[in-house]
C-alpha cells in the first residue's frame, strides 16, 4: 500500500485527491502497526478502570475523511467504555502524546530525505483525545462546553486505525445521536454561526462583499486568501489555513447542519447515522441517494468537483509553505473566484 503522499503540484485536481486518498488509507495501516509497536493499548488498559475494559483508537477529521495533507497531524480519539474522570483522560492523552512525539514522521512522505529537517519540526502524534462512553457529552472535544468544544463531526467521521474497538466506535456513536437529539436547539445554533462565518470568508458579505479571505480571531484580522492579489496564505503560526477556512470548511458545515437537523426531527435513526461516510464526496452522495437534501445530481456533482478543487489547492499552499518556507502561493484569479462563487450558491442552496 502506497503511504507516500503526492506533491500536489505533479497532479490536476481530481488525480491529486485519488492519489491522496490512496496514501491516507496506507497511512492509516502504518499508524495503526506505530501504535501497536509503541504499545499504546497497553498504556490506555492502565488508565482504565477495569482491565477489561473495552476500548477503540480511531482517527478522525481529515485522516478518517481521507484528505491528510503533508503538515497536518495524526488526529486520534480513543474511546473507552469507561468511567474515566476528566483528568485521568486529560493524563491518558498526555501519556500516548508523549510515548508517541517524534515518532517515524518520514513515512507519510515515503522515505523522502530531502525532506527530513522540516519533517523533525512537525509533530506527527500530537492531537490526541481521549472520550469516555459514560463521562459527559461525546459531541464536545475533550469534554468542553463553550461553543468552540461543540464538533459532532469528530465523532461521526471517527474511523477505526487498532484491530480492536468496532462494536465501542458504533456504541458511542449511537449514544452520540441520542445526545444530539437532546442538544439539537443549541447545537444548530452552533453550526449555524460557523456556517455564516465560513460562507462570509467564502463570498464575503451580502451586501458589500467585503471580508472575503479573511475573518476574526481574537480580535484580529487573519488573512487566509487574497482574490486581488491572487494569492493563498499559510502560516499556522499566524492562524493562516487558506481554502479551508472558507470553502472547505463552509461544505462540511453544511453537512453537519443537515444531519443534526435530520436527527432533530427524529428522521435520522442509529443505523442510518452509523452508515454515514467520512470522505465528503462519498457523503455528498449518500445525501443525494437518500434525498436528504433536495436538489439535482447537477449541484452534487459540481459541489463535490469543487470541494476537491480547494481541497487539492489548500494542500498546495501546505506543500509550499512546508518545503520551500514560503506562506503564500499563487493562484489563478478568475478561476478561483468563480469556484468560491458557485460554493456559496450551492451550499446556501441546500439550506433552503
Amino acid at each position: 500500500m502506497n503511504i507516500s503522499l503526492p506533491n500536489p503540484f505533479e497532479h490536476e485536481a481530481e488525480e491529486y485527491v485519488r492519489l491522496a486518498r490512496v496514501a491516507n488509507k496506507g497511512i492509516h495501516g502504518k499508524a495503526g502497526e506505530v501504535l501497536e509497536e509503541k504499545g499504546i493499548p497497553d498504556l490506555i488498559r492502565g488508565f482504565l478502570s477495569h482491565e477489561a475494559s473495552a476500548f477503540a483508537i480511531t482517527v478522525t477529521g481529515s485522516d478518517a475523511r481521507e484528505e491528510k495533507g503533508v503538515i497536518s497531524p495524526l488526529d486520534i480519539i480513543v474511546i473507552a467504555d469507561d468511567r474515566v474522570s476528566p483528568d485521568r483522560k486529560n493524563a491518558m492523552a498526555n501519556a500516548i502524546e508523549g510515548d508517541l512525539s517524534g515518532s517515524a514522521p518520514l513515512w507519510l512522505f515515503g522515505g523522502n530525505n530531502e525532506l527530513e529537517a522540516v519533517l523533525r519540526r512537525t509533530a506527527v502524534f500530537e492531537k490526541v483525545e481521549v472520550k469516555a462512553m459514560h463521562n459527559g457529552p461525546l459531541f464536545a472535544f475533550k469534554g468542553g462546553t463553550h461553543s468552540n468544544a461543540i464538533w459532532p463531526a469528530r465523532l461521526v467521521d471517527a474511523k477505526i486505525i487498532h484491530q480492536e474497538g468496532g462494536e465501542i466506535l458504533e456504541e458511542a456513536k449511537k449514544r452520540q445521536r441520542s445526545q444530539i437529539m437532546e442538544g439539537a436547539r443549541r447545537i444548530l445554533d452552533i453550526q449555524a454561526d460557523r456556517f455564516r462565518n465560513y460562507l462570509r470568508t467564502t463570498v464575503g458579505r451580502p451586501e458589500t462583499g467585503e471580508d472575503i479571505g479573511t475573518n476574526q480571531i481574537r480580535g484580529n484580522t487573519v488573512v487566509h486568501f487574497d482574490i486581488g492579489e491572487g494569492q493563498v496564505y499559510y502560516n499556522p503560526t499566524n492562524l493562516q489555513t487558506g481554502f479551508k477556512h472558507g470553502p472547505l470548511r463552509v461544505v462540511q458545515t453544511t453537512l453537519d447542519l443537515l444531519t443534526t437537523r435530520r436527527i432533530k426531527s427524529g428522521k435520522l435513526g442509529d443505523e442510518d447515522y452509523l452508515r454515514i461516510p467520512a470522505n465528503i464526496g462519498d457523503r455528498l452522495l449518500m445525501f443525494q441517494d437518500e434525498r436528504w437534501v433536495i436538489t439535482d445530481g447537477r449541484n452534487i456533482e459540481d459541489l463535490t468537483r469543487l470541494y476537491h478543487f480547494f481541497l487539492w489547492q489548500y494542500h498546495r499552499s501546505e506543500w509550499n509553505f512546508l518545503r520551500n518556507g514560503e506562506e503564500a502561493t499563487n493562484f489563478d484569479r478568475q478561476l478561483v473566484t468563480e469556484n468560491l462563487k458557485d460554493v456559496g450558491k450551492i451550499v446556501q442552496e441546500f439550506r433552503k
